[in-house]
């Protein structure tokens, strides 16, 4: 299985392929310091927790459009 690059502002990590975004979501909130609420998008495309991610793709946790850090 390929590398999958997880980004969240400045921060950023890798996982192996195969996981769902919920999964990541889980196993990286403390290294990439997610809030709740944030949005996942792959290679730009927004995506349910369910997607499950391939070779190469590109998560980003983002926070919605118009909403600003507490």
């Amino acid at each position: 299985m390929g590398v999958i690059t997880v980004k969240s502002g400045a921060n950023e990590t890798t996982v192996s392929a195969g996981m769902t975004v919920a999964e990541v979501r889980q196993n990286t909130a403390d290294v990439l310091n997610l809030d709740d609420g944030v949005e996942a998008r792959i290679n730009g495309d927004l995506v349910a927790d369910d997607y499950v991610l391939e070779d190469d793709d590109v998560l980003e946790f983002i926070k919605p459009a118009g909403t600003k850090g507490t």
